[in-house]
């Protein structure tokens, strides 16, 4: 279903919750009834960055825990507010969308344990997702010319995808895929290297109905994980299905078509 979508950046002397209930009040006044999530609605405005404010309140948490996958809300952002950033992983918003729009959708899941990251995969491949259940290394079995040739037929890296530990990781490059595992991650100006995940989801197992992870949980890790500093999509909730369609969703965000209505090609 198309959905026309736009992006405003406000000064305001409002509280960030005071914000929200502005939202919904105008949301309520235009007819929108709260039926079924993820349901069509007739208008939806979302908080979705309050300065560098990272917190959490009853009803609100930010940055939104969705923001780093939805190319629907990066993408046209990038017209008002480029260079604002995402202070939980500092990447600005055209960083963000660039790095959406350069490879295929793709998720490298945390949390959890082993067995509930694999049973997700295994969900996911019903749908046509290509997943990657345990660090696949490759290695080099001989020359053609001055170039290697790879034990894995589909694979062939190049020197930056190598771990320090040696090890390849060589995930599809032409269909969307997820892995049950956070690879090595690229740094710097590599971010936006197309074999590295596009999101890490991180899943904390909770009743979907509880509140979102506290601040604490939200704030920068600063280095204390492998994946500190990457775009981030948190996924609240116990239920495996629930959670499996939560993950289709975050893919779905990030290869959404867009398409500006405008003359210019601005949104």
């Amino acid at each position: 279903m198309p959905f026309l979508n736009a992006v405003a950046v406000v000064e305001t002397s409002r509280t960030a919750s005071e914000m929200l209930e502005l939202l919904q009040s105008i949301e309520q006044n235009l007819g929108r009834e709260r039926r079924v999530r993820w349901d069509a609605r007739s208008i939806d405005l979302d908080l979705v960055l309050y300065g560098t404010w990272i917190g959490q309140e009853l009803r609100l948490t930010l940055p939104h825990p969705r923001l780093a996958a939805r190319a629907f809300v990066l993408v046209p952002a990038c017209d008002v507010a480029e260079n604002w950033f995402d202070p939980r992983c500092g990447w600005t918003v055209r960083q963000l969308a660039s790095h959406l729009q350069r490879a295929v959708p793709s998720l490298a899941v945390s949390g959890g344990d082993r067995e509930l990251r694999v049973e997700l995969c295994r969900r996911l491949q019903a749908h046509g997702i290509s997943t990657i259940a345990e660090p696949q290394p490759v290695s080099a079995i001989g020359v053609r010319g001055q170039a290697p040739v790879w034990s894995v037929a589909h694979a062939q890296p190049s020197a930056e995808a190598q771990s320090p530990a040696g090890e390849l990781f060589c995930p599809p490059i032409d269909r969307p895929w997820v892995a049950a595992f956070v690879p090595d991650l690229p740094r710097g100006y590599e971010y936006d290297r197309p074999t590295a995940p596009r999101v890490i989801a991180c899943l904390e197992t909770a009743d979907v109905h509880e509140p979102w992870p506290s601040p604490h949980q939200l704030w920068p890790n600063r280095g204390l994980n492998p994946w500190s500093g990457w775009p981030e999509y948190w996924i609240r909730g116990s239920d495996l299905s629930w959670i499996e369609g939560e993950l289709l969703a975050a893919l779905e965000s990030m290869r959404c078509e867009l398409r500006p209505i405008t003359s210019d090609g601005r949104w």
